[in-house]
């Protein structure tokens, strides 16, 4: 697997994306810091030196940088996100997915699967894709949930339909494959390398299954009703 710095907690679930960390010797942590954002289910994301979130107030997402010290807001950036008719948002508002750092950028999506990525630094929007328009992406009924991912040089999205995994060149967002077609499901996918080769496990509406993270080709599939 393209493992992250272990000192880091750079995507959904962390360094090996199993949600555990090699720290030690940690004995009941002090509160240094409380602030108010806003709602939604995005956890937080870090790199050592900045911490990254999402967070929704009336009809707006934003992306939040913040220092990990103070708990001030370095940058943050809004984009509209009104709820679709088709949408039941009883259960929670959203934003649902966690943000992607890599060593310049910052990736993050929100409920109507709008892909964005930010230089790190400055919270500068450097692409952006609609996932749902551009792709044929479905529109899922509590919101877009799955967090983006890295591999390689790459950011892969898994969001149902006839191009049901994509991945994006991070510099420039540029489409270096998409394959596949299932109905989507809220998880986040993992890369793990099994029997010596890299898998790219997700689970759709009624399955398990691993593809190639290199070309999104189907290497296996299990029968998984939700």
């Amino acid at each position: 697997m393209y493992l992250l710095a272990a000192a880091s907690w750079m995507q959904f679930g962390g360094p090996q994306a199993n949600f555990t960390a090699d720290a030690t010797g940690l004995r009941g942590p002090r509160k240094l810091w409380t602030r108010d954002l806003g709602e939604g289910y995005s956890s937080i994301s870090a790199d050592g030196t900045m911490l990254f979130t999402m967070y929704r107030k009336g009809t707006q997402e934003f992306t939040v940088a913040l220092d990990p010290n103070t708990g001030k807001t370095l940058w943050e950036s809004a984009q509209d996100a009104p709820f679709s008719p088709s949408m039941d948002m009883q259960f929670g508002s959203g934003p649902h997915a966690t943000p992607l750092i890599t060593a310049d950028k910052v990736f993050s999506v929100g409920i109507l699967a709008n892909l964005r990525a930010f230089d790190k630094k400055t919270g500068k929007v450097i692409w952006s894709h609609d996932l749902t328009k551009e792709f044929q992406g479905e529109v899922q009924g509590r919101g877009y949930a799955p967090s983006p991912i890295a591999y390689k040089d790459w950011v892969i999205v898994k969001i149902g339909g006839p191009n049901a995994l994509i991945a994006l060149r991070q510099s420039d967002g540029g489409v270096v494959w998409k394959n596949q077609q299932f109905e989507n499901s809220p998880s986040t996918p993992i890369v793990a390398k099994i029997g010596g080769q890299d898998q790219l496990i997700y689970t759709t509406a009624d399955s398990v299954a691993g593809a190639d993270p290199n070309t999104g080709e189907l290497l296996w599939k299990h029968s998984h009703p939700l």
